[in-house]
């Protein structure tokens, strides 16, 4: 058997519109606010869809300033919102005069939390998170600002990025 020496071809990353990730994030965000009268037997499961949530928005900001999708995946950055955050405000994130405090704080804290997953997993070394209230109210006022910077409304579809077939269980 010969077996061929070339590498295979990585396939291209595709570009994602700056819409897709910020209408990806409200739909956590949604979802985590449609769960928040249950938030004491599902805060783990809140914080991380708020963790997605931010973590979707600061990608859309940096897709609207032309950084490449395929930079987004990059292992310093993929899921590393401390990091994505500080790419963000070189670029001039401003959700408010208090951002370093609030959004800043969020982000670190809820960065500590998810170290070895641990907002999907039990992490022994988790001491302290922000409360669901400030986490909430701060995810909230940077994904309406993103909205407000790319034009985004409920109505606004979003880009169309592919096909995508659901299937139901037969009868």
């Amino acid at each position: 058997m010969i077996r061929s020496r070339t590498k295979a071809k990585r396939r291209p990353t595709p570009e994602v519109d700056p819409i897709a990730f910020v209408k990806l994030a409200r739909e956590f965000y949604n979802l985590a606010e449609r769960s928040s009268d249950l938030e004491a037997s599902l805060s783990k499961p809140l914080y991380f869809l708020y963790f997605h949530a931010l973590e979707l928005a600061f990608k859309a900001f940096l897709r609207s300033h032309h950084v490449p999708t395929s930079e987004l995946q990059k292992k310093d950055k993929g899921h590393t919102l401390t990091v994505l955050y500080e790419d963000c405000r070189k670029l001039g994130l401003v959700i408010g005069p208090l951002d370093q405090f609030d959004i800043g704080n969020i982000v670190n804290m809820l960065q500590l939390a998810n170290e070895y997953q641990g907002l999907r997993y039990f992490n022994p070394d988790l001491k302290s998170l922000p409360t669901l209230a400030w986490t909430r109210e701060t995810v909230g006022e940077l994904i309406t600002t993103l909205e407000a910077k790319l034009g985004v409304v409920a109505s606004t579809p979003g880009p169309a990025t592919k096909l995508v077939f659901v299937w139901g269980k037969p009868e």
